[in-house]
């Protein structure tokens, strides 16, 4: 894919986002845990794929209010994983709806101060080309089994903006410097 339909593409999904997260008021049910930040790509403008990313910051919320938050989407997925994340203190649903991915946080504690900070950050360190060399990469591993679970948006972030990779190969060996799989 070209660096024009990377870019086209990358439009037309923030656009579908908005529109999938407006018409499943997914705000607004989130918004009755606590307060709702809107994380990931479509915030960062580097969408290759149908994925939306919320933070909700809840302290004191229980796993049973975090699943009574969530009941109104559950009859919507097509699946769903949670998981009562101690380590990172939050209730976590990832599910698939409609063909979205719908990743949900619901920290506990609060919001660990680092979320917000970098979801602002990303994209003022954001160059044409670094961008450009973002999509293309993240479009090279959206696809493949490891990705966004081992391999993440956030490992292709850091290797692009703070190790200067520029090409798959690079990344590869980035990624195998850390331990983690590769394209090949």
């Amino acid at each position: 894919m070209d660096d024009e339909a990377l870019l086209e593409r990358q439009a037309r999904l923030q656009r579908e986002a908005e529109a999938f997260v407006r018409e499943h008021g997914l705000i607004e049910l989130l918004g009755r845990a606590g307060r709702v930040v809107q994380l990931g790509s479509t915030v960062t403008g580097l969408m290759v794929w149908r994925d939306v990313d919320f933070g909700v910051d809840a302290p004191g919320l229980t796993a049973a209010a975090a699943w009574e938050t969530m009941r109104p989407v559950l009859g919507r997925c097509s699946s769903l994983h949670y998981e009562d994340d101690r380590d990172e203190r939050r209730h976590y649903f990832v599910m698939r709806i409609e063909g979205w991915k719908v990743d949900v946080s619901l920290w506990f504690v609060g919001m660990p101060p680092g979320v917000e900070a970098f979801q602002s950050e990303l994209p003022a360190r954001l160059t044409e080309e670094s961008r450009l060399t973002i999509l293309r990469l993240k479009d090279a591993w959206h696809r493949l089994p490891h990705y966004p679970d081992v391999v993440s948006a956030w490992d292709i972030y850091e290797a692009v903006l703070d190790d200067g990779v520029r090409t798959l190969g690079e990344l590869d060996a980035f990624l195998a410097a850390r331990g983690l799989p590769t394209s090949g």
